[in-house]
């Protein structure tokens, strides 16, 4: 499945270049053009090698399952395709959750992109460590000193992964898929029927049979008496 394997490899291009940058910004105190290319040049290597080996799952996607995913694309693309956006003279987010947030972001984004000192200083705190995890905000800062629009990166870094989020959801309902199946298998051999729904509930159809959720635990454990 083509969009499959560009999925994938897009994700492990977005990862492996981040990390090889970060690296090369470790060894030279800061992000550069050239080991900015660098860094893309390893990450289309591993992208490329992901695209060959990925495996797309094979559950057909049903009705309800079409639906689900074009309501979820409909609310990513609101999201972030107004994640930051001018209004005349003023620049506006969409939600109110993002005005702190989004002034942080961009500031690390342009203070890597411009050269500055990596890792950077607590921009709160004179002298303190910055506690803090800025991989995307290194990935667009990448983007930044290849000559995307800060704002443009932004906006399709998070259509990205959101396009990630999707198809973890549909691999997630495949898990779910194999583990109803699977029971279904053990308890037809064992000469019993067990049904599990993709809410947790259970349905134990055999007169010895017990189904016990684990207190405290997403599981359950299956107790089967057989007969004589």
């Amino acid at each position: 499945m083509t969009g499959w394997r560009v999925l994938c490899g897009g994700l492990v291009f977005v990862a492996v270049a981040t990390t090889a940058a970060s690296g090369l910004a470790v060894l030279g105190g800061k992000f550069s053009p050239h080991g900015t290319w660098i860094a893309f040049a390893v990450g289309l290597i591993a992208a490329w090698v992901t695209a060959r080996t990925a495996s797309a799952p094979r559950q057909r996607i049903t009705l309800a399952d079409a639906i689900l995913f074009v309501v979820f694309t409909l609310a990513a693309a609101r999201a972030f395709l107004w994640v930051i956006y001018p209004d005349g003279g003023n620049l506006e987010v969409l939600s109110p959750h993002n005005l702190g947030d989004m002034a942080l972001h961009l500031n690390l984004i342009h203070r890597f992109a411009n050269g500055g000192n990596f890792w950077p200083e607590n921009p709160f705190l004179a002298g303190a460590i910055f506690p803090y995890h800025p991989g995307m905000d290194i990935w667009n800062a990448l983007l930044r000193i290849a000559g995307v629009p800060v704002y443009e990166g932004l906006r399709w870094t998070g259509l990205l992964g959101a396009a990630a989020a999707a198809a973890a959801l549909a691999l997630e309902l495949v898990a779910l898929a194999d583990v109803d199946v699977g029971l279904n298998n053990v308890a037809r051999d064992l000469g019993r029927h067990v049904r599990v729904d993709v809410l947790g509930h259970a349905d134990v159809l055999a007169d010895e049979a017990r189904l016990e959720r684990v207190e405290g635990e997403q599981v359950f454990a299956l107790r089967i008496t057989v007969g004589h």
